[in-house]
């Protein structure tokens, strides 16, 4: 079956006709039947021309239900939860139409309300699109001006490797049968390296005591830089203040005396190093890279002190403003959760 460039399958228009009862609507909403995850993600469908597989479930709201609104109704957590807990199967959950068609929401009976219930929660969907839209420009141009600095050789004016100033130290091998949910300490694994300035610290395993041969470096401060070692290998990102632990396969690097912290976040949290590392990466089910690939990593230096603070400086003023911006999008995305329980309760 021919497919277009976004690789959609595509049918001929006398298939189109004969499917005429697989067709998508102007406003239908589609819910995925099968997946672990997604098995309730509904869109809206704003335009004709599509059709439907086995694997889609089609809802058409009646005429005096504002389709918008039903969208919004229908992405609840509490109607989606209900939703995910009657799905069927375990390994790969499904839903079918009897599941779909018992699920209970609450509306307001006047289609006028339902339309300015919608109206105003779209408007905050687009408030969103446009502040993710503004984060992504940011990181193009903080990108982008990256590129530039690192190339300018009047400021950067030599090369340096990488062992010359740090040292790549691996992470401690820690016991699941020691994991306590109530301990203080947290163990950060190769998930919590995301590639932003900052660790995401919202999963994570913990332990009660410290083991007796854990090495200094494996208790972490704040602004290690950590590396992932293993999976999308060559992703940095800093550590943040409070009581974390190296697991094995992030690596952390210790660096030489006299070397600027900044500087040498900001270089290797360029799409360069991480290019290098892929390119250095190795194994079959996933990706590994090692000490010696991390160490003979060729950056761009300087001798003279000053450069390489402005270079240093000039960046983390970006990572701020999109720090920033990130936070903006994270209260606007708390309030349309808050709108939506307190719409449908």
């Amino acid at each position: 079956m021919p497919s277009d460039k976004f690789g959609i399958p595509q049918v001929s228009n006398e298939d189109y006709i004969r499917l005429k009862g697989y067709r998508l609507e102007t406003n239908d909403i589609v819910f995925s039947r099968v997946g672990s995850v997604d098995i309730n993600a509904h869109v809206g469908i704003e335009q004709n021309g599509w059709l439907f597989s086995g694997r889609v479930l089609r809802v058409r709201p009646k005429y005096d239900i504002d389709s918008l609104f039903l969208h919004y109704a229908l992405s609840t957590e509490a109607v989606k939860r209900d939703i995910r807990n009657r799905a069927v199967g375990q390994t790969m959950p499904s839903i079918n139409t009897p599941i779909l068609s018992s699920t209970t929401i609450q509306l307001p009976k006047d289609l006028f309300e339902q339309k300015k219930v919608a109206h105003f929660l779209r408007l905050l969907d687009e408030r969103i699109i446009t502040q993710n839209k503004i984060i992504e420009d940011l990181k193009k141009l903080k990108s982008a001006i990256s590129k530039h600095l690192f190339a300018r050789k009047d400021l950067l004016e030599t090369t340096i490797c990488l062992s010359n100033i740090a040292t790549l130290k691996n992470g401690y091998a820690f016991q699941s049968g020691k994991y306590n949910a109530l301990g203080k300490w947290k163990i950060l694994t190769i998930t919590n390296v995301s590639g932003e300035r900052y660790i995401n610290d919202e999963d994570y395993n913990c332990i009660i005591n410290l083991p007796n041969d854990i090495q200094d470096h494996q208790v972490l401060k704040e602004g290690d830089i950590l590396i992932s070692l293993t999976g999308n290998v060559g992703r940095v990102s800093l550590c943040k203040d409070g009581d974390y632990l190296l697991n094995q396969r992030v690596g952390l690097l210790q660096l030489a005396k006299n070397v600027n912290q900044e500087f040498l976040y900001q270089i290797l949290s360029s799409q360069r190093f991480e290019n290098s590392m892929i390119a250095c990466g190795q194994g079959a089910a996933q990706m590994n890279i090692g000490k010696g690939d991390v160490e003979s990593y060729v950056l761009p230096y300087s001798s003279n002190v000053n450069n390489i603070l402005l270079v240093a400086k000039i960046l983390h003023s970006y990572d701020e403003y999109i720090i920033n911006e990130q936070r903006k999008l994270t209260l606007l995305t708390m309030q349309k959760q808050y709108f939506l329980a307190q719409m449908f309760i």
